[in-house]
C-alpha cells in the first residue's frame, strides 16, 4: 500500500511538472530558455569550472538567443526521475548518471561501472565517448534525446570515519554506503555490507552513525560535506559511474539551426575533456585540502590489490553473460574494448 502511494505521489509530481512547463513557451520572440537539471550541485568542481562557464559561453556565442538555467539536484525534478522528466518534457536538459534514473534502459552503458576499469576520470570519459560513437547498439540506448557528451566520475575510493582500510580483512563486516546498485555486488564480494542511498543523504547517515563509511569518488565529497565525517581514505579505484548530458528530442528539434550548431560546437569531445579535467583537478585539490586538515590517505599494495581484483572478477564474467542473454553477442569484445581503452587513456 505504501509503495503504491509513493508511486502515485511520484506520478502526480511529474504530471504537475508537465502541466507547469507546458504553459511556458520554449521561446519568447528570439529568446529561448532552457532548463538544465543536474545531478551535481553548483559547488561541484565540474559545475563551477565546467558547466557554468559553458552556459555563459553558449549565451555569448548565440548572441543571447539561448539562455540555459541551471538547477541543483532535486530543485526542478527529483534526481531519481531525471530521465522520465526529460522524456516527457518537464525539463529540457539533464546531466545525470545513466544507471540512476532509468535502471535497465542503458545496459551497455553500464560497462563503465565494471570494477578496476579506470585510473582517473580522463580515462573513463574518453573511453565511454569512444564506445558511444563506435557502437550503434550503445547509441541506440539514447533514443528520444540528443546526447551532447558523456563522461564518467572519478574512480570510487574507500572512505571511513574511524577505522582505516588497508586490506580485505580491514574491510570485512563494515557497513559501507553505496550510491549505485552495481556497487552492491562489488561491496558484498569484498566482504563488507552495502547500505544503498543517494549522495545527498550520505552526510547525515555518516554523522548519525548509520554506516562506517562510503565508497565514492573524492571530487564530490566536499560539495556533499562527506569530507566532514570521514577521515581515512584508501585509494583503490574500485569503479566509476557513467554520466550523460541529454536534451529532450522535441526541444532539440525546435531549436534554430544556428543555436544547434553552437551547442554541438561547444560540446562533444570538448566537454568530455572539460568534465574529465575538472574531476581530476578537483580530486587532486580536494585531496590536498583534506590532507592539510589531518585526513589520512592509504594505497593498497600491488599484492593486496590483486586479492581485491580476484574477488571481483566473477562480476565481470556475470555482466558479459547478462549482456549476451539480452542479445548482445559481441558483449565480450565490448568489455575487452572498454578495458583496453581505459588503459590507453590512463597514460
Amino acid at each position: 500500500m505504501k509503495t503504491r502511494t509513493f508511486i502515485n505521489i511520484g506520478v502526480s509530481i511529474i504530471v504537475g511538472f508537465v502541466v507547469m512547463f507546458a504553459a511556458i513557451p520554449v521561446s519568447a520572440g528570439d529568446k529561448i530558455k532552457f532548463s538544465l537539471a543536474s545531478e551535481y550541485p553548483d559547488k561541484h568542481p565540474t559545475i563551477k569550472n565546467g558547466i557554468l562557464p559553458w552556459i555563459d559561453d553558449v549565451k555569448e556565442k548565440t548572441g543571447g538567443k539561448l539562455k540555459i538555467q541551471f538547477f541543483n539536484p532535486n530543485a526542478l525534478v527529483p534526481a531519481k526521475d531525471a530521465y522520465a522528466g526529460l522524456m516527457i518534457g518537464a525539463v529540457d536538459m539533464i546531466l545525470t548518471p545513466s544507471q540512476q534514473s532509468a535502471r535497465g534502459k542503458f545496459p551497455l552503458s553500464s560497462v563503465a561501472l565494471l570494477p578496476f576499469m579506470f585510473k582517473n576520470a580522463n580515462s573513463g570519459a574518453q573511453t565511454v565517448w569512444e564506445l558511444y560513437n563506435k557502437y550503434p547498439e550503445m547509441k541506440k540506448e539514447y533514443d528520444g534525446m540528443k546526447v551532447l557528451f558523456q563522461w564518467t566520475s572519478a574512480p570510487f575510493e574507500v572512505h571511513t570515519n574511524k577505522k582505516p582500510v588497508q586490506s580485505l580483512e580491514d574491510l570485512k563486516g563494515l557497513k559501507m554506503i553505496v550510491w549505485t546498485g552495481e556497487l552492491v555486488g562489488i561491496v558484498e564480494a569484498l566482504g563488507a555490507n552495502p547500505v544503498e542511498m543517494t549522495p545527498h543523504d550520505t552526510y547525515l547517515a555518516l554523522q548519525r552513525g548509520m554506516a562506517d563509511g562510503v565508497i565514492c569518488p573524492i571530487a564530490p565529497m566536499k560539495a556533499f560535506k562527506i569530507s566532514d565525517v570521514t577521515k581515512h581514505h584508501t585509494i583503490v579505484g574500485i569503479m566509476s559511474t557513467h554520466f550523460y548530458a541529454g536534451v529532450n528530442a522535441d526541444k532539440w528539434n525546435k531549436l534554430p539551426a544556428d543555436v544547434q550548431k553552437v551547442l554541438l560546437d561547444t560540446t562533444g569531445r570538448n566537454m568530455v575533456d572539460v568534465a574529465a579535467r575538472t574531476l581530476d583537478d578537483g580530486d587532486k585539490k580536494d585531496t590536498e585540502w583534506m590532507k592539510n586538515k589531518g585526513h589520512k590517505f592509504y594505497t593498497l599494495s600491488d599484492t593486496e590489490k590483486e586479492r581485491w581484483k580476484a574477488r571481483i572478477q566473477p562480476i565481470v564474467d556475470k555482466w558479459i553473460g547478462k549482456m549476451e542473454g539480452l542479445g548482445y553477442a559481441n558483449a565480450g569484445q565490448f568489455v575487452k574494448d572498454a578495458y583496453t581503452l581505459g588503459v590507453k587513456h590512463s597514460k
